[in-house]
């Protein structure tokens, strides 16, 4: 099927497809980051993008988060709704050698 196509082009393809991929991706980051920060602020809370200070972190007492609770939020929305102390925000994780 690639026979007669040089392997520095097939190569090349994909690195330019990878780079794309990359800034796509983190377009999409930002602009999520963005709408989270409106609705904070719309909702009175404050916003973190990103935290890895213990006394910031959202306080959740599940496995999942107690395995890698300083490397994985972000997004981080806290304030009080409705009198109840609430918290919203991204998590990322990895459960493999990535």
């Amino acid at each position: 099927m690639f026979a007669g196509i040089p392997y520095w082009l097939i190569f090349g393809v994909f690195i330019a497809l990878s780079v794309l991929r990359l800034i796509f991706g983190g377009l999409g980051t930002m602009k999520r980051a963005g709408n989270m920060a409106a609705a904070a602020q719309e909702l009175g809370f404050t916003f973190t993008p990103w935290t890895n200070d213990p006394d910031t972190v959202p306080k959740v007492a599940t496995e999942l988060f107690r395995q890698n609770s300083l490397s994985g939020f972000h997004n981080v929305m806290t304030g009080n709704y409705a009198s109840l102390e609430t918290q919203a925000f991204d998590y990322a994780y990895s459960s493999g050698n990535v």
